[in-house]
């Protein structure tokens, strides 16, 4: 909780960008808020029917739910991160052409555009998603995918492994 835009210190966060996580933080319904603190990342590259649902004689994959870290995510693949309002597409530099040819209809990675892409809507009124974003692994804004990666260490925070060794400690003396 503590990397949250509107907690976290050490870090340049714009007081604009801190003053709208703190309203959201009073406004966004629970499932949301939770979404923005704890985001969800899926891999996407690797859909198969196993554990699917099944929906109208249609199997829906689901794919397994990952750790938020920098371990999680790697250059063969494509990754979903869901935080509540926004979608992140994260597409690593050794994507197979398969892949790009299925889901964005471009031949390769290097032909993939950075910033804004279409995914496909939500049948759910309940959910809404303000924006999404492709993010390539050599973007300029690869940062905004990579912040979301809480587990990780930054340079005015534990990662999560040593935050539980650290409360180890605290609850032993």
């Amino acid at each position: 909780m503590l990397k949250h835009p509107s907690l976290r210190l050490g870090v340049s966060t714009k007081t604009d960008d801190r003053v709208h996580a703190m309203d959201d933080c009073k406004a966004l319904p629970l499932s949301q808020l939770m979404l923005q603190l704890v985001p969800e990342l899926y891999p996407v590259h690797i859909l198969t029917d196993e554990g699917g649902i099944l929906k109208e004689d249609i199997v829906i994959p689901q794919p397994p739910r990952l750790a938020l870290n920098s371990g999680s995510i790697d250059r063969n693949g494509a990754f979903l991160l869901d935080t509540g309002t926004y979608l992140y597409l994260w597409v690593g530099s050794a994507i197979s052409p398969t892949f790009c040819s299925q889901v964005f209809n471009r031949p390769d990675f290097s032909s993939l555009e950075d910033g804004l892409c279409d995914l496909p809507e939500l049948e759910n009124e309940m959910i809404k998603i303000d924006t999404s974003d492709c993010c390539r692994e050599d973007s300029r804004n690869r940062h905004v995918f990579i912040q979301y990666m809480i587990e990780d260490k930054t340079e005015s925070s534990m990662s999560y492994y040593e935050f539980l060794q650290h409360i180890q400690k605290q609850q032993k003396s």
